[in-house]
This record gives structure tokens, sequence and C-alpha cells, in this order.
């Protein structure tokens, strides 16, 4: 009974405290222009990383810090997509 109190406390503290996002971009990997209509197809790439703090976000443009504290910088010419899930 007290460990199952303790370990529901112990995350409860957690989530207080501690904050952690789940990072995932789409980069364009391949543009294909269809030679019938000016219609171009898109493919996308996703890579996702888990960030403790976001210090800049814009459409071309995001700066975090990693959990190890070490500093991530995406950098793109054309806009890219993003999600930003808070896990706590």
């Amino acid at each position: 009974m007290f460990k199952k109190l303790y370990l529901s406390f112990r995350e409860w503290i957690k989530k207080l405290l501690h904050e952690e996002y789940l990072l995932e971009v789409f980069f364009a990997a391949e543009v294909i222009l269809d030679p019938t209509s000016t219609m171009k197809v898109v493919r996308r790439e996703k890579r996702s990383w888990k960030v403790k703090r976001i210090i800049k976000k814009s459409p071309k443009h995001i700066v975090a810090k990693d959990m190890n504290g070490h500093r991530l910088e995406i950098k793109s010419i054309e806009p890219f997509g993003y999600n930003i899930t808070k896990i706590y």
C-alpha cells in the first residue's frame, strides 16, 4: 500500500517539476514536378526528438534543448511542418 502511494506521489512530483516535449519535424525529402500539369508532389520525411525546452519556433527555424542539455537547432530555406506534444 505504501509503495503504491509512494509511486503515485513520485509521478505527481515529476509531472509538477519536470517538462518534456516530443518535437516532430516534417521535412520535404523529395519534390517531384508532374510534366503534364503544374502540380508538384512532395514526399515528406519525419524526424522526432525529445526536448525539455523550446527556445524559438517559427516556420523556418526551431531552437530547443534536448534531454541531455545539448542545443538542437533546425533551419531550412523553405517552411517545414512540426508538431509539439507535451509529455510531462
